[in-house]
């Protein structure tokens, strides 16, 4: 594979491996810009790979498996999260004042 034509796929892990660190780090704004960038590289790609370009896309194929992981202990750590708040708030409810009926007048 010539210079030019591996470079695309050099592209490709480079995107990949931004994107896994950036899944790493909880980046998941970034991490949406950079997966649609990833998006535009692969649309670009000839349907046929060359064969030297084998190696390449396994190796993307591995980092995509590692993002994977990565994304689901990214929903993970926010769904513990989101379960966390929801219990303080239940408790800081039980410590609220009863709520106020409506104030009647006895004068008249």
């Amino acid at each position: 594979m010539s210079p030019t034509e591996a470079r695309p796929y050099e592209q490709l892990l480079e995107m990949i491996s931004t994107e896994l660190m950036l899944a790493g780090e909880g980046r998941f704004e970034e991490l949406r810009a950079a997966n649609d960038a990833r998006q535009a590289l692969i649309a670009r790609l000839p349907a046929s790979p060359p064969d030297a370009a084998r190696e390449p896309l396994q190796r993307a194929a591995l980092m995509q498996e590692r993002l994977t992981i990565e994304l689901a202990r990214g929903k993970e750590a926010l769904l513990l999260e989101l379960r966390g708040l929801q219990v303080a708030q239940r408790t800081a409810r039980g410590y609220a004042p009863p709520p106020r009926g409506p104030r009647i007048s006895a004068s008249a």
